[in-house]
């Protein structure tokens, strides 16, 4: 079995970004032997990271957090971008939450307010990398504004060629994970 956690990391309501990772949960639960958990960021308050240790330090929704974390064969973050970077609330979560994803794959799902932050995804890639040395998914998910219609809800109207994209991913992610995890220990 091959357990995922998915984790949308942004706190507006109607995020574009958690929008998409739930396509790609749900296309992650309709393939034979992968088991998803979610974590919702905008659902689970966690305090400020002050440099406590251990992570139980920080109450129970940290210590839950963490343990999914432990837990999951690999995670994939759906991410905002602000300011060009990675949001508050998502370093927050890996500086408390991310010491159980050592050596693990990680994918990223983003949404933009303009096509010019594509590059907000490699903070997120090196944070991993060198924080804890995970292993990341080639692929990513990104859209910006213009990659969504204007008719309907803020999350809703997804314009091709995004949702080829999301099935490629979902499709090419776990064969990747599945290949890690038989690699020998070194």
């Amino acid at each position: 079995m091959t357990r995922i956690l998915t984790v949308s990391t942004s706190l507006h309501p109607e995020s574009r970004s958690r929008a998409i990772l739930q396509m790609v949960g749900s296309g992650l639960k309709r393939i034979d032997g992968v088991e998803t958990d979610h974590a919702d960021l905008l659902d689970i308050p966690l305090p400020f990271c002050d440099g406590r240790h251990p992570v139980e330090a920080y109450g129970e929704n940290a210590k839950r957090l963490s343990e999914q974390v432990g837990q999951a064969d690999a995670l994939v973050f759906g991410m905002a971008v602000y300011c060009y970077s990675v949001s508050g609330v998502l370093k927050n979560f890996l500086d408390i939450c991310c010491g159980g994803m050592t050596e693990k794959p990680f994918g990223i799902i983003c949404a933009s307010g303009g096509s010019l932050s594509y590059m907000a995804v490699e903070d997120l890639q090196k944070i991993l990398m060198f924080e804890v040395r995970g292993i990341p998914f080639p692929r990513v998910v990104f859209a910006a504004n213009e990659d969504w219609s204007e008719e309907g809800e803020r999350a809703e109207g997804l314009l091709p060629p995004i949702p080829e994209r999301v099935k490629g991913f979902v499709q090419e992610f776990v064969p990747f994970v599945r290949r890690l995890s038989h690699k020998p220990k070194a």
